[in-house]
């Protein structure tokens, strides 16, 4: 699954961090903010034997892409 937004971009530096607790960009909108959420979800998405990457360039705009491991069907 992938969530693209053609909002600001992300600096690689920040793309190399924004996956850690508490890691929050230079950015005055992030005022009252805990910088928890990326994180949260990829523990989640790790615990499910999965991965979360972002792409931020001019070209892709910033894109947040999940994947996840192929489960087994319900019976």
């Amino acid at each position: 699954m992938s969530v693209n937004n053609d909002g600001p971009l992300i600096s690689p530096t920040d793309q190399d961090h924004l996956f850690e607790k508490f890691y929050q960009a230079d950015n005055r909108s992030n005022v009252g903010r805990l910088g928890l959420g990326l994180a949260i979800a990829s523990r989640i998405i790790a615990l499910h034997q999965g991965r979360i990457t972002v792409v931020s360039n001019p070209a892709d705009h910033t894109t947040f892409t999940v994947y996840l491991a192929k489960g087994q069907p319900s019976s």
